[in-house]
């Protein structure tokens, strides 16, 4: 087991990732299956490029969660929450003091800090609109609304139109 940068995510639970006593990496063999997948969360980056291609081999080869389509987000009823793999048209790009906020189709808000946005490599926000991506992480609702933080550009796949 190796510890992650950040021991213990904010419910207090463990963060690691795990091997076996040969050194095979268990994470990537469940994300290579189609158990779960690549999350992004800063500062815990460890791995994350061999978690990506795992996940790439799973979708490819359609195994697992990668079994079923992702969800659209026009789709969203407007109550769920937890975590979800969506595809949809970001229809409105805004800016605030604490970052961009990029909304879906169907009312999803995406949030993503000034100190998040570093990694998307992206200088103009307002680029994005019209854009189809595939965003991946936990909706929760506030005042009312769907929103998502989105933490790393990992989290986010930018699609053909």
């Amino acid at each position: 087991m190796c510890a992650g940068v950040e021991r213990r995510d904010r419910y207090r639970r463990q963060l690691a990732h795990l091997y076996t006593k040969q050194g095979d990496n268990i994470n990537r063999q469940q994300i290579q299956l189609g158990v779960g997948y690549a999350i992004a969360v800063p500062p815990n980056l460890k791995n994350l490029a061999c978690y990506a291609t795992a996940e790439n081999r799973a979708r490819v080869a359609g195994l697992g969660v990668w079994g079923r389509s992702v969800q659209e987000a026009s789709s969203l009823r407007g109550d769920e929450t937890g975590f979800h793999l969506l595809r949809g048209y970001i229809i409105r790009v805004g800016q605030s003091r604490s970052g961009v906020w990029l909304n879906l189709e169907g009312g999803l808000a995406l949030r993503i800090t000034w100190d998040d946005w570093k990694s998307f490599a992206i200088e103009d926000p307002d680029s994005l609109l019209y854009s189809l991506l595939e965003v991946r992480g936990w909706i929760y609702l506030r005042n009312g609304q769907q929103r998502l933080r989105v933490r790393h550009a990992a989290s986010v796949r930018w699609m053909e139109s």
